[in-house]
């Protein structure tokens, strides 16, 4: 034992807080491993520096308090990041899927050889994912990057500290794209059993295998997944029902550790018309918003997007849309196709610069017209 050795104040802080909070919040955020002890201070790990951030905001101010209670001494918290290994089997038999078995070479065994350890196993597209929502084409500034952030690390470990995930907001300012970049993400690293599916279809399919009588598939096909994916769910107000099974599908899938992905229009505690138990469900996990993009970062997802189409589009033209333009990324991609269409069938060119009487040159005022 050290000279300062607080790792009985520790377990007992840790024991406290799991009487004063609920048990599914203190299994999500307390994944923490004491480490050591300084004069006055205790060193913890935690698994990403993501999950550190997380338990800094919501949970230190309250352990440092337990700990003086305790002690009678300020004892500081401080944080390491200790990745988790995950083994790997040496033999293969099962896989995930997508995947090919590999049995150990032997005698009269001619299978092909293992894959070197890091390899990711090469898969298509998703039949459900458009492949161009990922995480490489999703341009990151203030008003998104913690939900980035959190995206990423729910992409890397699936199904464990931050379930359910609800991303919310308001038109075109990427919730799908960032949820769909999970799915395609976890199906190019990983594999599985993922459906994406928007809350409209969930409702079609529900009433559907009601009418053939064939609810039994539908519970298998949403109960037995690794990552479910639903957009809209506030489309779901007012509609007991499907509210009924979505309510035993999340259970199903939240007690089996599997990844739960939501989008909505609004912070769930306003759908008034969707259950309390639904909506206290969903809080469970982390709930994050998305806001319209400031103007650096409307400039850089134009850039993007001008890349992404191969097209050169002058400095000054992407400022004035970007000024021009500031509801969100949806709008914002509209105004640079419309532009950039206008152009091609009129045979003008970029950029605006020569003045008006110029008949082959779109003029400033032409293009603010057109941003309108």
């Amino acid at each position: 034992m050290g000279k300062w050795d607080y790792s009985i104040f520790w377990k007992e802080t840790l024991n406290e807080l799991k009487k004063e909070l609920d048990e599914q919040e203190f299994s999500m955020w307390f994944n923490i491993e004491y480490e050591t002890s300084g004069e006055q201070s205790i060193v913890v790990s935690v698994p990403s520096a993501f999950y550190r951030d997380q338990v800094k905001q919501r949970y230190q101010k309250l352990i440092e308090s337990k700990l003086f209670e305790l002690s009678g001494q300020h004892i500081s918290l401080e944080f390491e990041i200790k990745h988790k290994k995950k083994d790997r089997p040496e033999e293969s038999g099962r896989t995930e899927e997508g995947e090919k078995t590999v049995k150990k070479a032997g005698p009269g065994n001619s299978s092909p050889p293992k894959a070197k350890t890091g390899d990711i196993p090469v898969r298509g597209n998703h039949p459900d994912l458009k492949p161009e929502y990922t995480f490489d084409n999703f341009v990151i500034g203030d008003n998104n990057s913690f939900a980035a952030n959190a995206a990423m690390a729910i992409a890397k470990n699936p199904g464990t500290a931050y379930n359910p995930f609800l991303i919310y907001g308001g038109v075109g300012l990427g919730k799908t794209h960032l949820m769909e970049a999970i799915g395609n993400m976890v199906w190019k690293e990983k594999g599985g059993k993922i459906v994406y599916v928007t809350a409209e279809t969930f409702l079609n399919e529900y009433v559907k295998s009601i009418f053939d009588k064939k609810t039994s598939e539908f519970k298998n096909k949403y109960r037995n997944v690794d990552i479910l994916l639903i957009d809209d769910i506030h489309f779901f107000q007012g509609k007991e029902g499907v509210q009924e099974e979505l309510f035993h599908t999340f259970n199903t899938l939240y007690n089996a550790n599997k990844q739960i992905i939501f989008t909505c229009d609004r912070h769930i505690s306003e759908l008034k018309k969707l259950p309390e138990r639904l909506r206290s469900r969903c809080e469970l996990g982390l709930n994050i918003d998305l806001q319209p993009p400031n103007y650096e970062t409307r400039c850089a997802i134009l850039k993007k997007k001008i890349e992404n189409r191969e097209v050169h589009i002058p400095e000054d033209v992407i400022a004035l849309i970007a000024k021009n333009v500031s509801s969100n990324v949806r709008d914002l991609e509209g105004s640079l196709l419309k532009l950039i269409a206008y152009a091609e069938i009129t045979k003008k060119i970029l950029p605006w610069k020569l003045p008006s009487s110029s008949s082959g040159t779109l003029s400033a005022h032409q293009s603010r017209i057109m941003l309108r």
